[in-house]
C-alpha cells in the first residue's frame, strides 16, 4: 500500500512504501472532500508502532504451558486478580498484570516485560469498553480459566444495551475449560 500525505494544495508532502500491515481487521479507504484527497488509515500509526510488540507477546503466551486465568466484567476485576494472586501464590509460583492492566498495550507490555515461563499462573484481566473489545483481547490469549465479575451498566453509551454488555462480557467464558460466574 502506498501511502501518501498530503497539503491543502494536493501536493505531496510524504510519500512511503508500506508492506505487510493489514492485519485483517483495519480498514483503510480513500475518498475527497472538496477535491481534497485524504486516505482515511483507522489506527494505521498505532498498528506500525505495535504489532511487533503484540505478536512477540502472542507468541509468548502461545507457548506458555501454565494456566492463564483472565478475569473480565464491569466491576471488580482488579480486586478479584488481587484476591486469586494472594490465594494461589500460597501454594504456586504466580504473576499478575499490575495494577489496572486490562487493554491489549497493557497486557502486551506485561507479557513482553516479564519471563512468563518462570510461572505456573499468570492472572491477566481483560477490560471492554465497547463491543468487540473481548474479541480483541481473545486474539492476544484464551483463558484456561475464565472469571466474569459483576457485570452491570458501565460503558452503557458505547454498548447501548444492557444486553451487548452480557454478550461481550460472555465471550470469554465461551473460550475457556473452566468458567467462574
Amino acid at each position: 500500500v502506498l501511502v501518501k500525505a498530503y497539503t491543502a494544495e494536493k501536493q505531496i508532502v510524504s510519500s512511503a512504501e508500506l508492506a505487510g500491515f493489514y492485519n485483517g481487521q483495519e480498514t483503510f479507504l480513500r475518498t475527497s472532500f472538496k477535491d481534497y484527497d485524504i486516505l482515511y488509515i483507522d489506527k494505521l500509526v498505532n498498528f506500525i508502532f505495535n504489532y511487533p510488540k503484540i505478536k512477540k507477546a502472542k507468541i509468548k503466551l502461545e507457548s506458555y504451558e501454565g494456566k492463564k486465568i483472565i478475569i473480565t466484567g464491569s466491576y471488580g476485576k482488579t480486586s478479584t486478580k488481587v484476591l486469586f494472586n494472594q490465594i494461589l501464590s500460597n501454594f504456586y509460583n504466580v504473576s499478575k498484570t499490575p495494577k489496572s492492566y486490562n487493554t491489549v498495550l497493557g497486557i502486551t507490555k506485561y507479557i513482553n516485560d516479564t519471563n512468563i515461563h518462570l510461572y505456573d499462573y499468570l492472572i491477566l484481566e481483560y477490560g471492554a469498553s465497547k463491543i468487540n473489545d473481548i474479541d480483541k483481547l481473545l486474539e492476544l490469549s484464551i483463558p484456561s480459566v475464565a472469571v466474569v465479575t459483576d457485570i452491570g451498566l458501565m460503558h452503557l453509551s458505547t454498548f447501548k444495551t444492557l444486553d451487548n454488555i452480557i454478550n461481550e462480557k460472555m465471550k470469554l467464558a465461551l473460550k475457556a475449560s473452566l468458567v467462574i460466574l
